[in-house]
């Protein structure tokens, strides 16, 4: 049967259907993901499914949540780049490699040593 004869076009009457074709439902996910009049897409959907609300509900807010956080992760990253000179940045740097060559210096003289006994 094709779409307009079962789901959401033929029980709800709806005038669109955002779940038809694969290019629709991606711009569908992006309209709630921006949170762009979601809430018309989850009317249309609800006259033929009730319960449409609590899995459109939870998706909204655990999207927007992870944009939401992965925004102010970008926001504090770049306040602390800035915040952070150059100069610094280059002394962490330059003494995490001074660390790593003292640990191989220690694992090398451990290699020798083991090496000199058998």
């Amino acid at each position: 049967a094709s779409p307009k004869e079962t789901g959401i076009l033929s029980e709800g009457n709806a005038r669109w259907s955002n779940w038809r074709l694969l290019d629709y439902t991606y711009l569908t996910l992006i309209q709630f993901m921006t949170l762009d009049a979601w809430i018309d897409v989850l009317r249309d959907v609800m006259e033929t499914y009730p319960l449409a609300w609590i899995p459109f509900i939870i998706s909204v807010i655990l999207v927007n949540f992870v944009i939401m956080s992965l925004g102010i992760a970008i926001v504090c990253e770049a306040v602390f780049e800035t915040a952070t000179g150059p100069c610094e940045r280059e002394e962490s740097t330059l003494s995490r490699v001074e660390k790593d060559v003292k640990e191989l210096e220690v694992l090398m003289m451990t290699m020798v040593n083991w090496a000199s006994i058998s």
